[in-house]
């Protein structure tokens, strides 16, 4: 069953009140869908966004996608060949599937699962800042010697102040264009309940700022930005301290900052937020091949056309 608009019922029937699965979130990146079967005892749901020029589909950014209260096997044989069908009369091609590291990972042979990454998130019921380094603490009070003026936000003017910073910085990353989020992005993310920035400003100037998706049983470091980090040592770290506080004030039971820009164990910004917790999940994305003639095809001629790009799934959507 497809369901296109405001799916609330369906997260209050299974008590769902994690923010990225919520409507508000997902339409940020898009026109959301909600695919659902469910019997007397299992159900399972996927969120996603199809995008018609590109014949491909993918769930939201994040980890606000599938969900299921069960790992019977047969039953996610029955849900992916069912809605792998759906998207077959849709002239679709690929999708592509970013699972939540604390729902079941569904086995079936319609998918094929991939690792990607670690995350690393907060237990926010424990002593949490008991677990931080000393290098995370020692960042933690250098960054509070640099006179910096801190404050919550939800206002679409600081969240698009922040957004200007945040695109000034992946830029000079030479982030990938997913990445660079727009305006638009942040002044519709102004609108979403429990999405706030932190703000560091010196005489009203934004210095860095850290964005928060807040929720009661998940919370989220979601973006982050610092103008210049050799300027203002350990400030990255300050700002997400905050966040975290403010989440265990607001008796959020865990918050998932995510894991690094790749996969090496020795990333900067995994070994970053390993700083702040030792726990960890794996996150892992799944690969549907809808239409395997035409997957292989347009995948081809990409390749052909760009021999020394990555080799991404969904890569000739690009």
């Amino acid at each position: 069953m497809f369901i296109k608009n405001n799916w609330f019922d369906i997260l209050r029937k299974h008590s769902i009140d994690d923010i990225e699965y919520f409507y508000g979130y997902s339409s940020l990146y898009g026109n959301p869908e909600m695919f659902l079967m469910e019997n007397d005892k299992m159900s399972a749901f996927i969120i996603f966004i199809y995008d018609e020029k590109s014949r491909s589909f993918e769930t939201p950014y994040g980890y606000g996608s599938f969900w299921t209260n069960t790992d019977d096997k047969e039953f996610f044989d029955i849900f992916f060949a069912s809605f792998k069908e759906e998207m077959l009369k849709r002239n679709c091609v690929a999708g592509l599937i970013r699972y939540n590291p604390f729902v079941i990972i569904p086995k079936t042979s319609v998918i094929e699962n991939e690792f990607v990454r670690d995350i690393v998130y907060i237990d926010l019921k424990d002593d949490f800042s008991a677990n931080y380094s000393k290098r995370t603490l020692g960042d933690i009070k250098r960054a509070g010697t640099h006179k910096l003026d801190f404050d919550f936000s939800a206002s679409t003017g600081d969240l698009k102040l922040f957004g200007n910073l945040y695109r000034d910085v992946m830029k000079l990353k030479h982030a990938s264009e997913e990445l660079v989020f727009t305006d638009d992005y942040f002044k519709r993310l102004s609108t979403l309940d429990k999405a706030f920035v932190v703000t560091a400003k010196r005489e009203n100037e934004l210095i860095g700022g850290a964005v928060f998706l807040f929720s009661r049983h998940t919370s989220y470091y979601h973006l982050s930005a610092v103008k210049n980090k050799k300027d203002f040592p350990g400030l990255s770290g300050l700002l997400l301290n905050l966040g975290i506080e403010h989440a265990h004030k607001s008796k959020s039971e865990k918050m998932i900052l995510g894991g690094g820009m790749t996969s090496a164990e020795d990333d900067s910004l995994l070994f970053f937020k390993e700083g702040f917790s030792n726990l960890k999940k794996q996150f892992i994305i799944g690969k549907m091949i809808v239409n395997d003639r035409d997957y292989k095809s347009l995948t081809a001629k990409y390749d052909e056309a760009n021999p020394n790009k990555a080799k991404l799934f969904l890569r000739y959507k690009i």
